[in-house]
Order: structure tokens, then C-alpha cells, then sequence
């Protein structure tokens, strides 16, 4: 009796949508260029920081997001004028 399994091969990937159109714009797949917002980041760390933190969305589309816990301030996460992502702290 074998232990072995036949060999597949492995699936073809779909047909990518190239990134960029005759014309030079870009165009990535809806959903794909930014698969998450920064808001999810504040929620994520939120879960990884246990029940005592809370993440609130407080900009629209998702844009930033704040972080609460069991200290006096808030932490907000948001995007600057060159979109790095920072954290800044309030009393």
C-alpha cells in the first residue's frame, strides 16, 4: 500500500488586468491598490491590544481612525500631506 499521492499540477492563474492602460494611466483592479484603510489598522491593533482598547472610524471612507483605552487620551492614526501614516497622541 502506497503513502503517495499523484502529482498535480498546479492551477493556472487568471488572466491579470494589465496595471496600466495604453494611454500610461494606471488602473488596478477595483479593491486591489489599497485592500484595507487605515481605519482597519486601528481596529486590528485594537484586537491585538485586548478588550480594554477600543477603535472607532472618525474620518470618512475609513481615511483614520481612533484608538482608545484604558489611559487617559486617545491615540488617532491618519495619513499626512506626503501619505505616510502617523499616530498622534491627546489628552
Amino acid at each position: 500500500m502506497s503513502h503517495c499521492r499523484p502529482v498535480t499540477p498546479p492551477a493556472r492563474a487568471a488572466a491579470e488586468r494589465p496595471l496600466h492602460a495604453a494611454n500610461g494611466e494606471h488602473t488596478p483592479e477595483p479593491g486591489t491598490e489599497y485592500p484595507f484603510s487605515v481605519s482597519d489598522i486601528v481596529r486590528a491593533v485594537s484586537a491585538l491590544l485586548g478588550d480594554a482598547w477600543m477603535a472607532k472610524s472618525t474620518g470618512s471612507w475609513g481615511t483614520t481612525g481612533t484608538l482608545s483605552g484604558p489611559f487617559i487620551g486617545d491615540f488617532a492614526f491618519e495619513t499626512d500631506y506626503e501619505s505616510d501614516l502617523t499616530m498622534s497622541f491627546s489628552w
